[in-house]
């Protein structure tokens, strides 16, 4: 079986359903993806999915490897063979990336990537134009209109 692409693994887990070339397609995704940041992989052994499914999509597409490698770097540098991340999130409408067996480096790489993800429409990775007034989350104008009422939403300023 060959590799897929990102693109190709996002559209096979937004299904509702899988079949078994599907799931073959996932776990080979993931295993490959474990393979180069540990840190990423799950406390379960399925590898159906990883701590970067966790990242809204926009975000996984505009800078999640971009995170990972980083991350991979200062852990490699600094030798955090215990490094392990416990929680990815959107909280506020940012990025939030729990870890332990980190240091000062590796929450410095968190931090980077959560003043970022403002700026970055959570659904589809374009520049965030707009912020949701109830529910907090930064979006593209394209994005907004598609998937909110009108008076939901505000220009960024």
């Amino acid at each position: 079986m060959s590799k897929i692409s990102l693109e190709e693994y996002l559209s096979l887990t937004s299904m509702s359903s899988y079949d078994k070339e599907s799931i073959e397609k996932i776990i080979l995704y993931n295993k490959s993806l474990v393979r180069k940041y540990k840190f990423l992989k799950l406390d379960n052994d399925d590898y159906m999915s990883t701590w970067a499914d966790m990242l809204p999509t926009g975000w996984r597409l505009k800078f999640g490897e971009s995170l990972f490698k980083e991350l991979k770097e200062v852990i490699k540098r600094d030798k955090l063979k215990d490094y392990k991340i416990v929680e990815i999130k959107e909280k506020f409408g940012v990025l939030r990336l729990y870890s332990f067996g980190g240091n000062e480096d590796t929450e410095a790489v968190a931090k980077k990537y959560e003043d970022v993800s403002q700026y970055v429409c959570q659904i589809c990775g374009k520049p965030a134009e707009v912020v949701t007034l109830n529910w907090i989350g930064f979006y593209c104008k394209d994005c907004a209109r598609k998937y909110f009422e009108e008076d939901d939403y505000g220009e960024i300023e």
